[in-house]
Order: structure tokens, then sequence, then C-alpha cells
């Protein structure tokens, strides 16, 4: 008569299987998190500002160095390799040291036009946005009217210079801010004279970038 096996001799002949399809799965668990955590440090090679760079200046190489990081979606700084493409071109915004390079901070475009004057003016910080003048903001210089001499009758209107802020020195707060800014060849001439008789006030022209909202100096 055939001998019915034990309970716990089934279960001896049955664990060498399970502890097999464990060490599978573990194995299969430990594969994925290798690839997931490789995934995950995926290292790139990108260019980062080593240094300031003004709005309108060109890029040299020192102004910009190689640094390596994880490979994330939304991200998109310009490739090391492109190193040598960037260099003489013009930063479209003032570079800041320890950020990534973006394709939109560089430009071929000369920040001064041929022909344009650079005017320098004192912005008292009561009189311009709190948030201050930034390089390459686009502004709208009004100047006060005046009487004219001579048989010309006296202005009746301000008159508007627009000009783009190049530079920007000095903190809100702790006297006036200095601005360079350049204007139309035509318009170099009466800026300087209404600076130096502090005739004029600065508007920020409102340029459709949700960054740079619209307000107003005052006159100074």
């Amino acid at each position: 008569m055939p001998v019915t096996p034990t309970r716990s001799l089934g279960a001896r002949r049955r664990r060498p299987a399970l502890i097999a399809l464990s060490v599978a799965l573990i194995a299969a668990g430990g594969l994925g998190s290798a690839a997931f955590y490789q995934m995950q440090n995926h290292k790139v090679a990108v260019l980062a500002v080593a240094r300031v760079v003004p709005y309108g200046a060109t890029i040299a190489a020192a102004d910009l160095q190689v640094v390596e990081i994880n490979d994330a979606a939304g991200l998109r700084p310009i490739g090391s390799g492109s190193k040598s493409v960037i260099v003489g071109k013009r930063a479209a915004v003032e570079l800041r040291p320890g950020t990534l390079l973006t394709s939109d901070q560089v430009t071929e475009t000369v920040a001064i036009k041929s022909g344009e004057m650079l005017v320098p003016i004192a912005v008292d910080s009561s009189r311009m946005p709190v948030r201050g003048l930034t390089p390459g903001t686009q502004i709208v210089i009004v100047t006060s009217p005046v009487p004219m001499g001579g048989n010309n009758a006296p202005t009746t209107t301000p008159g508007q210079i627009r000009a783009t802020v190049i530079r920007s020195t000095g903190f809100r707060d702790s006297g006036p801010t200095i601005l360079d800014v350049a204007v139309p060849p035509q318009d170099g001439p009466l800026l300087a004279t209404r600076v130096m008789e502090g005739k004029f006030s600065v508007v920020v022209l409102n340029t459709g970038n949700a960054d740079t909202p619209p307000g107003t100096g005052g006159a100074t």
C-alpha cells in the first residue's frame, strides 16, 4: 500500500522552491532599485556662471565654469560642449555667479548700438520703482518743459526719451542710484542737460514681461 507523505515532509519539499522564488524576487528588486538609482543620479555637464557679467558685456571663457548636475526634466541649461560657442556672445541679462546658463541669457545683439550715447543719471531711491532698475530695463525719461529763448515759443509739453538701462550701481536707502542709460544720438545732449538741471522723471516701460511690472518714478 502506498505511503502518504506527512504534511511536514511536503512542506520541506516545497521550501526550496519558495526560497528560490524569494531569491529571484529580491534580485529583481535589487536590479530595479539600482536602475532607478542610476536614473535619478545621471549626471550631465553644463555651463554655469563663474563671475558677474554685466548686461551687454561680452562673455569670456573665465566667466564660465563647467558643473555636473542631475539630468532632471524641466532644466534646460547649456551643455558644456557649447562653451566655445558661447564665448564671445553678449549677456542678454546680468549674469550672476552660481547660476546655470540658459540660451535666453545670451545674445549676439550689441547692447549699445552704433551711434547711441551712454548717459549717466542719478536717481533718488524714493523716486524709482521699489524693485529698482536692473540692466536691460526699458525706460522712458520724461524731461520737464522749459521756456526757450529767442523767437521760439515756450515748450508746452514734456519731452520723452526712450532709453535702455545698461548698468545700475548703488543700493536703495544709501543715496541715489547711478544709471548708465543708452539713448539715441539726437537725445543724448538734451538728456545730459536735463540731468544736470535735475529736470527729469523716470518711467518704466511695460514691455509685456510679467517679471517687469510697469511703474513710475517721480521727478528727480
